[in-house]
C-alpha cells in the first residue's frame, strides 16, 4: 500500500494532505464511471485516514470490493485495496470499470426480463 497511511488527520504532514486530496480527486473520477455501470454501486469511504471506493454488485451484495489509488512507480495507479494489486493507471478510470465489473460478477449490460434470468 502507500506510503502516506496515517491513523488520523493530525498525523498528516502538510505533504501528506495533498497526497490525500489528489488520491480522492482521481477514486471520486472513478466513482463517476463506476457509478453508470448498471451492475454496479459504489461510494467513497474514508476510515482511519485511509481513501477508498467501495464497489459492490447491486444483485448481489455480498460480492464486494475496495479500490484505493496509490502513487507507484512515479504515477498513480488504482488498486485493489485487498491485496494491492494494481488495476491500471488512474489517468484512464473507464478502463479499470471493466476488471471490476468482471471480479464483482455484475453484468455488462442491465437484465431487461428478469423472468428470463431466474
Amino acid at each position: 500500500m502507500s506510503f502516506d497511511k496515517a491513523t488520523n488527520r493530525a498525523d498528516f504532514s502538510t505533504d501528506a494532505l495533498a497526497l490525500v486530496s489528489q488520491r480522492r480527486a482521481r477514486l471520486s473520477e472513478l466513482d463517476k464511471y463506476v457509478a453508470v455501470h448498471p451492475g454496479l454501486a459504489c461510494g467513497i469511504i474514508e476510515r482511519l485516514g485511509l481513501v477508498t471506493l467501495n464497489v459492490i454488485n447491486i444483485r448481489d451484495p455480498t460480492r464486494k470490493t475496495n479500490i484505493v489509488c496509490d502513487f507507484i512507480d512515479g504515477e498513480w495507479q488504482y488498486v485493489w485495496a485487498e491485496d494491492g494489486r494494481s488495476l491500471g493507471p488512474a489517468d484512464d478510470p473507464m478502463s479499470v470499470v471493466g476488471p471490476i465489473a468482471a471480479e464483482l460478477g455484475a453484468r455488462l449490460q442491465p437484465v431487461r426480463n428478469r423472468a428470463q434470468h431466474l
